[in-house]
């Protein structure tokens, strides 16, 4: 099965007429043929972005910055951040505080101190997940406005390119874990 509105369309033919107009939400990620298929499909669903392909986007915008700042620290030999910014940690560094040990909490707290790049992007990424945690559509969209000011104010490139793809669904997609 393909990544087309087609493949979608095909997948969908389990399904009668009225089960199709019975669909109330149709959880997606931000893929444009999915989404048109859907519509046409299913044309009382709800579309809705799948929150773990919100993380996956997330965190992939602050793995950009990693790496240039891997690059940066390689450059200067600035052993302590480039070891902290070696692609095997990147996981780490995205983690909820509540997920780490105290001694990576000391190790990201002292990386933090020397890269304002890092620091900056990993309280995008957990003032994003702030987002993700809101249990309504209204204070979904209120914290990620200030998300998208904190955008604007970094200037960080992949952060902006991402806030711009929400930009292009916020009319009409929301996280699967909010409620109306």
């Amino acid at each position: 099965m393909g990544r087309d509105s087609a493949a979608l369309t095909t997948a969908l033919t389990v399904l009668s007429p009225g089960q199709k107009l019975a669909v109330e939400k149709f959880a997606v990620d931000m893929h444009e043929p999915f989404i048109s298929a859907i519509k046409k499909q299913c044309p009382n669903a709800d579309v809705v972005i799948d929150r773990f392909h919100l993380a996956q986007q997330i965190n992939k915008a602050f793995d950009q910055v990693r790496k240039a700042e891997f690059k940066k620290a390689r450059g200067r030999k600035d052993i302590f951040q480039e070891g902290m910014l070696e692609p095997h940690r990147r996981f780490v560094l995205v983690s909820r505080d509540a997920d780490l040990s105290k001694s990576e909490m000391k190790l990201i707290d002292k990386l933090r101190l020397a890269n304002k790049e890092i620091q900056c992007s990993m309280l995008m990424v957990e003032y994003f997940h702030k987002a993700l945690d809101e249990k309504t559509v209204a204070g979904f969209r209120k914290v990620l406005a200030r998300w998208y000011q904190l955008c604007r104010n970094t200037r960080y490139e992949p952060f902006l390119k991402f806030a711009k793809t929400l930009r292009n669904y916020r009319k009409i997609l929301k996280p699967t874990s909010l409620q109306d």
